[in-house]
């Protein structure tokens, strides 16, 4: 049962469970990870609350998950299943030092964690692996998940996803990305929408085609 990639939005999923890639160290969200938290809050893994409950004051461990909501969660089982692999140490892009520990606002690692693009995407597998082990039925992960403001790289990761959804074929399991579907943008000059694939870029500006040939 191969991925399949569907356009829509993540939070309004009818999967079992959304994915999300959270990191160890910050208390507030971003990103993707701050629309999850505005519309599910039980699934806000960086509230002080959350992380009292889960025994993590002090950080996350790099390569486990949180399970919020859901059957397969040991609280709020009536709510939306959001899953958040801790896939980074800290917010942001990867370590390119090559070494650790790695320290963010006073949190500091373990030696072992380097936090570099290698080491993330290891984390990542290694959360899949344990969200294989759980009793699910269907999931959905985020289009390019790792990928935007973590800075890791699209083919490695949805590679890591394909060999996940083959790993838990056997169950039945069924496994979707979300893609956004791309908003028209503004003409620079006239100010009409553009549909994506339609307009002209240039000098980072967006133009309809009738403006662009003007120049």
């Amino acid at each position: 049962m191969p991925i399949e990639e569907v356009t829509g939005d993540l939070l309004t999923a009818q999967e079992q469970y959304i994915v999300q890639q959270s990191n160890c160290a910050t208390t507030y969200a971003a990103g993707l990870a701050a629309a999850i938290s505005s519309s599910f809050p039980h699934a806000d893994v960086y509230a002080p609350d959350r992380r009292r409950e889960r025994g993590s004051e002090k950080g996350d461990v790099p390569g486990t998950i949180a399970v919020c909501g859901g059957p397969c969660a040991s609280q709020d089982q009536e709510k939306r299943g959001v899953i958040s692999v801790f896939a980074q140490f800290r917010p942001g892009k990867p370590n390119h030092r090559k070494e650790g520990p790695v320290e963010y606002k006073g949190l500091v690692s373990s030696p072992d964690v380097v936090d570099d693009e290698r080491q993330r995407l290891e984390w990542f597998k290694a959360g899949l692996q344990r969200i294989a082990e759980l009793p699910v039925e269907s999931i959905a992960f985020p289009y390019q998940i790792g990928c935007g403001l973590a800075g890791g790289r699209w083919p490695s990761y949805l590679e890591a996803l394909e060999e996940f959804a083959a790993k838990v074929e056997p169950q039945g399991v069924k496994v979707k990305i979300y893609k956004m579907e791309e908003a028209a943008k503004p003409c620079t000059d006239c100010k009409q929408l553009v549909a994506p694939g339609t307009g002209r870029t240039w000098r980072s500006k967006q133009y309809c085609k009738g403006c662009y040939d003007k120049y």
